[in-house]
């Protein structure tokens, strides 16, 4: 497969990528439990010409389908049909939080059941190809807990740098503690510890990306774009969210799923704890974790010969080679 070069990287999107996606994507708001009158769950198709099977894609926390996109490119170009969303409180999805910089919720399990909701009504009315899933980050924590709900939808589920257990400033129990009061006093919807409003272009050498052509490619992106501004969570999102992966990565839960699960993980990832993903892989019937060096939290966001190995990896398991 050939991969997008770092060094000509926005002119490769622009000639390479955008050619091969703009011409078959399609794209809707989804209406969903919360949202107001005419706003919804945003997403994307890209119907795959002869498409050997369907993916599933499931963004990390403050992305979007946007950030993604070079993603999108590849299972599009090995065969797959694409199907995408941005999250509520992401993107060009509608917002529970009154700031437009900060991502609030009442319940994890909202994430689920919208993605859930995606599936029947949408994917599975435009295709009848085998379903796979793939989840980053915070959407490999919403992919992980799909898997176990809904153990029937998708034949292999791909999960790269799952939010499955969070690196904290202070013991899990302690941080759901702090955060659970804040629900309860009323500021659960305000910006989390340290946390604040958009400031521009951020800093390469304190993000989740390893390569900086690719991260400075999104970074133009998000900047001329409000809707993908998103800069903090909420003392909620961070409650709900350590609540829920708890349980995601818990033997009980992952004793109901039923599929192939392949965890990607970084060694040097700053916001996933290593344990909780080898909790979830020692609770999974059949979960193999590939580890890369060298590389940060977004590992579709590296090196290019790390990003070669990286979807080596994923086309390998899900049958491609």
């Amino acid at each position: 497969m050939q991969i997008l070069q770092a060094a000509n990287f926005d002119e490769e999107m622009r000639t390479i990528a955008d050619p091969v996606l703009d011409p078959i994507r399609k794209t809707g708001i989804m209406p969903v439990k919360d949202a107001p009158k005419g706003e919804g769950i945003y997403y994307e198709i890209y119907a795959t010409k002869n498409a050997k099977a369907a993916m599933v894609m499931s963004h990390g926390f403050s992305e979007n389908t946007v950030k993604i996109k070079e993603i999108i490119y590849y299972m599009v170009t090995q065969g797959y049909m694409v199907f995408a969303v941005d999250h509520r409180g992401h993107g060009r999805s509608f917002r529970q939080s009154p700031h437009p910089n900060l991502v609030h919720l009442n319940n994890f399990n909202d994430y689920i059941e919208d993605l859930h909701q995606f599936v029947s009504l949408i994917v599975k009315t435009e295709t009848s190809l085998p379903l796979f899933i793939f989840g980053h980050s915070m959407g490999g924590g919403i992919a992980a807990g799909y898997i176990e709900r809904y153990p029937d939808d998708f034949k292999k589920a791909v999960l790269s740098s799952p939010m499955l257990k969070l690196h904290l400033p202070f013991p899990e129990r302690i941080t759901r503690v702090i955060t659970g009061v804040k629900c309860l006093i009323g500021q659960g919807d305000t910006f989390g510890p340290g946390q604040g409003p958009y400031k521009g272009l951020e800093d390469f050498e304190g993000s989740s990306s390893s390569n900086r052509a690719r991260f400075d490619h999104y970074q133009r992106l998000k900047k001329d774009n409000p809707p993908f501004q998103i800069s903090a969570n909420s003392y909620g999102w961070i409650y709900h969210s350590i609540c829920a992966i708890a349980k995601i990565r818990s033997r009980s839960a992952c004793a109901r799923i039923k599929i192939p699960v392949l965890i990607l993980r970084c060694e040097e990832d700053a916001l996933i704890d290593p344990t909780g993903l080898d909790q979830f892989a020692d609770h999974t019937a059949d979960c193999r974790i590939i580890d890369f060096n060298n590389c940060r939290h977004e590992i579709y966001n590296s090196d290019d010969h790390i990003i070669s190995a990286y979807y080596d990896a994923i086309f390998t398991f899900l049958g491609d080679s």
